[in-house]
């Protein structure tokens, strides 16, 4: 239990602390996005819960999902404590440019020809496309798992040591990645390319944490239901 609070609920509750306190004292339209020219872009001061909405469903959910799979060990506890401090920082560092931009009285500057690279309509067709991918992906998964393979699938130590591991636990990574291209894609649709992106590395990310968690589950309860001489 110390562990625990320690590497999750320290961090989550400095990054809601920081988050809170900076949507209390910030005004409504902040400094939102920068490019190689300086700041390009006001938002609204909302956009700043997409960080840790995001941070938590992925830590808190994941983690929980997997000890309910059974999934004790504590290497898990110290990848999610290394992506909520990783989120504490980075909530920090975005902060700090939009206080030194308020102080500085930047105004947001249109991005050059050379600077602006692909337009936010261009990205937002990218990103639902990368979601339909992974959704239909995860749909032949989920349908139809290959057959144990070095290459293709959910390969890991448990599912190509078994086969009665590998298509229960392959069918689960299908299941997972389809939610989450699905997901993805509808980020893309409604919400700014930037947060739709990292809602798409976060869904990918829990759906390959579910993923094994649930191949090493499958592999100790076929151990149990068939125990060596």
């Amino acid at each position: 239990m110390r562990a625990r609070r320690l590497a999750l609920d320290l961090p989550l509750s400095l990054l809601w602390a920081m988050t809170l306190v900076a949507y209390v004292f910030l005004p409504e339209t902040i400094p939102a996005h920068w490019g190689p020219g300086g700041l390009n872009r006001l938002g609204p001061r909302y956009e700043l819960f997409f960080l840790p909405l995001v941070l938590t469903l992925l830590v808190v959910g994941g983690y929980a999902l997997l000890q309910r799979g059974g999934q004790r060990d504590p290497a898990y506890l110290a990848l999610f404590g290394f992506i909520a401090w990783l989120g504490v920082f980075l909530q920090g560092f975005t902060l700090a440019l939009v206080l030194q931009s308020l102080a500085s009285g930047a105004a947001p500057r249109p991005p050059t020809p050379e600077a602006a690279g692909a337009s936010p309509a261009a990205l937002r067709v990218i990103l639902v496309l990368a979601g339909l991918f992974t959704a239909a992906f995860g749909l032949v998964l989920w349908a139809s798992p290959p057959r144990p393979n070095p290459c293709f699938g959910l390969r890991t130590r448990e599912t190509l040591a078994d086969p009665g591991v590998w298509y229960p636990a392959n069918r689960y990574a299908g299941k997972a990645l389809f939610a989450a291209g699905v997901g993805g894609a509808l980020a893309a649709l409604l919400l700014p390319p930037l947060w739709a992106a990292l809602l798409l590395v976060a869904l990918l990310l829990l759906a390959a944490f579910l993923s094994i968690g649930r191949a090493k589950a499958l592999a100790r309860k076929k151990a149990k239901q068939n125990p060596g001489p």
